[in-house]
């Protein structure tokens, strides 16, 4: 079986991800539990190795951030794409390098794409796979680790202690689309889709990491993405026509990355 799993503590932030999963048909289960319960990054480690421990070994799992994600694809399409990849795990990856020290660590690869580094907000494979790496340090160890970076430093120490053909990273941002360093207007509404331009996808979640969905005035870009795909449903290719709402210039990645 498949399973989409996403973890917060704030339902209200949850609304975008709502709207945009029941317009694209996109099933996703919500784990959601007070505030208090949340200790930190490892906490989103933590609480989907206990959703997930009662699974059977081959059942898939795909889990989303909460709070900064669309959903754009329905449970077949996100399955057909993470078995084309022909991996375990595949996690998605970023044009950024964060935490820092990591960037020359990578193994040499032949990507298509800048997205080379990894990006924990979004991850999809088998249960074995999953509790591969949920298991691979002690709870100790993995509260340590994520004190510098969160659990993306976790992902990372993994994926380079691990190195092999059947972990990968989705540099072509064909499920996940990770949106820090990226402009708006690389992507235009294609077939009632949210389409990248650049690379010629029709990605399955959006993620506006690293606050990548604030502008200057404090407006959240996603609810303009979400609006425009309810208006392109019967209508023809639209052009997102988000250029009013960029930023006038990209803050220092230093300070966003604080507050990742």
């Amino acid at each position: 079986m498949f399973h989409i799993l996403t973890y917060g503590t704030n339902i209200e932030k949850l609304t975008n991800l709502k709207k945009s999963s029941e317009l694209n048909k996109t099933q996703i289960n919500y784990i959601i539990e007070p505030q208090f319960n949340y200790i930190g990054y490892e906490s989103k480690i933590f609480k989907m190795r206990e959703a997930i421990k009662n699974l059977l070994p081959n059942d898939i799992i795909c889990f989303v951030d909460a709070y900064d994600v669309l959903a754009l694809a329905p449970n077949t399409e996100i399955l057909e794409k993470f078995k084309e990849y022909n991996c375990d795990l595949l996690i998605g990856s970023e044009v950024n390098s964060y935490p820092y020290g990591y960037d020359n660590k990578y193994p040499e690869t032949n990507h298509e794409t800048n997205y080379k580094h990894i990006n924990s907000g979004g991850y999809i494979g088998y249960k074995f796979a999953i509790m591969n790496l949920f298991n691979w340090k002690s709870d100790e160890d993995i509260i340590k680790i994520c004190k510098n970076g969160g659990d993306q430093t976790y992902f990372i120490e993994y994926y380079l202690s691990n190195n092999s053909d059947k972990i990968k990273m989705d540099y072509k941002q064909s499920i996940f689309q990770n949106m820090f360093l990226i402009s708006w207007n690389d992507f235009i509404i294609k077939n009632s889709r949210i389409y990248n331009s650049i690379l010629n996808q029709y990605p399955c979640f959006m993620h506006f990491n690293g606050l990548s969905n604030m502008t200057d005035s404090n407006i959240d870009i996603m609810n303009i993405f979400v609006n425009k795909l309810y208006k392109s449903v019967d209508s023809n290719d639209l052009i997102l026509d988000v250029c009013d709402y960029k930023k006038s210039q990209w803050p220092n990645p230093t300070i966003i990355n604080q507050l990742r």
